[in-house]
């Protein structure tokens, strides 16, 4: 898979990864990423919004910096409610509900939390992870197949939600 800069198009390698051949995968590269983290909170949401695909920008703690358009569509949160908060929070996890998202026995299988994770310790870029949550919407329980991927720039993780599917009600 070849990756390409979103943001300047910059050619950044070649990626092993699971998918069809020739695909392209969009990432930033550090010029651009520092350019971006030292303007305003715009830009970034004008960066993130060049993806077609649900993002959200994690801390090291997997709270929510900034979401694109189609992440906020996802999770149904305005940008506003979403910011500051932990990702497990955000989706509406039913682990996070129970006891806030990180803080249960469930969030130490999490896989997206330990992508987060992972990727902010140690740099290394994660591609297609499934992830499964229990998500609660109004008064019923969905059980939801994520694929994702997390990519570390500056002290930031980028979450991309590739793929959402299974959805289905739970027990």
């Amino acid at each position: 898979m070849e990756k390409y800069c979103a943001w300047c198009g910059i050619h950044l390698g070649t990626i092993e990864a699971v998918g069809k051949p020739g695909m392209v995968s969009h990432g930033i590269c550090i010029e651009c990423a520092e350019k971006l983290f030292q303007e305003n909170p715009l830009q970034i949401q004008y960066f993130l919004n060049r993806f077609e695909i649900p993002i959200l920008l994690v801390d090291d703690d997997c709270r929510v910096i900034s979401a694109n358009d189609r992440a906020l569509e996802l999770t149904c949160q305005s940008l506003e409610c979403a910011t500051g908060r932990l990702a497990g929070d955000v989706m509406e996890c039913k682990h996070a509900k129970a006891g806030g998202c990180g803080k249960t026995v469930h969030c130490k299988a999490c896989a997206i939390r330990n992508s987060v994770t992972h990727t902010h310790q140690t740099g290394e870029t994660l591609y297609r992870i499934p992830a499964f949550q229990n998500l609660i919407q109004g008064d019923r329980e969905i059980k939801v197949r994520f694929l994702i991927s997390t990519e570390k720039i500056k002290d930031v993780v980028i979450l991309k939600i590739e793929e959402v599917s299974g959805v289905q009600q739970g027990d």
